[in-house]
């Protein structure tokens, strides 16, 4: 072999070697950005106990008939949601409590007169279906519900003479309070490291959040589900049927 011929070996198996040490360098300078975005087994254990107590369990919705109301007939009851966690929740202008509440007309051919308020809160009324013959309300709630509070949504019934008899379905749509947001359970750094993680765990949690109860039964609402007042019950006084029937 010629000084020349070894002289271009040389350098071709240099170049060679380098090519491969290249991403050796890489994969070692890479580490320590990888760990710096590594949500750590007590970050997650924080998310959980904290998504545990201000989630999971947190709230019930129930179903009231005011005393002598009537089925059909000129009336009140009142939907309800209760805080059941025992903590404070707060629920702010960017989150607040919101439910989609429809008022559902099961007999007759007419829309039934109906009204429905919450005072202090946001009460949206989106108007009357024909096809669903529903009428649907979006009821927002920007507060702290202490302990064992339990705000109410008031439908007011007009009369019908027995002819429009009604139900309500009410499906929760957002409610994070403001202690289960991720920068209320983690400093910045965690908290940037951990989103991806804590949307995983949030959105587990909101299939554990509601549950609902009434004389004819009681549970758990998955997110996105409703719960219908005919098939739970409403709780009453004087001669209402508690059958959840307006």
């Amino acid at each position: 072999m010629t000084e020349e011929r070894a002289s271009v070996i040389s350098r071709r198996t240099v170049i060679k070697g380098g090519t491969w040490a290249i991403p050796a360098v890489t994969v070692a300078t890479a580490v320590p950005a990888y760990a710096a975005s590594y949500c750590t087994a007590g970050n997650q254990a924080q998310i959980a106990a904290a998504l545990e107590t201000f989630v999971v369990d947190s709230l019930e919705i129930n179903f009231y008939q005011a005393v002598y109301s009537i089925n059909g007939g000129t009336g009140f009851s009142v939907v309800n949601v209760k805080n059941i966690s025992g903590q404070s929740l707060t629920f702010e202008e960017e989150n607040p409590l919101t439910l989609r509440i429809d008022a559902v007309d099961i007999t007759g051919n007419r829309q039934r007169n109906l009204t429905g308020s919450d005072l202090g809160q946001t009460v949206q009324d989106l108007g009357y279906d024909e096809a669903r013959r529903t009428r649907t309300f979006i009821w927002q709630l920007r507060t702290t519900l202490a302990p064992g509070a339990e705000p109410d949504f008031r439908f007011a019934w007009g009369r019908t003479w027995g002819t429009v008899k009604s139900k309500v379905v009410v499906t929760p749509v957002l409610a994070i309070p403001k202690e289960a947001e991720l920068s209320s359970i983690l400093p910045t750094g965690d908290a940037s490291a951990c989103a991806e993680h804590y949307q995983q765990a949030l959105n587990d949690a909101k299939h554990r959040q509601f549950r609902y109860r009434g004389p004819q039964g009681e549970g758990r609402l998955k997110s996105g589900q409703g719960v219908d007042s005919s098939v739970i019950g409403d709780y009453f006084s004087g001669n209402n049927p508690g059958d959840g029937i307006y």
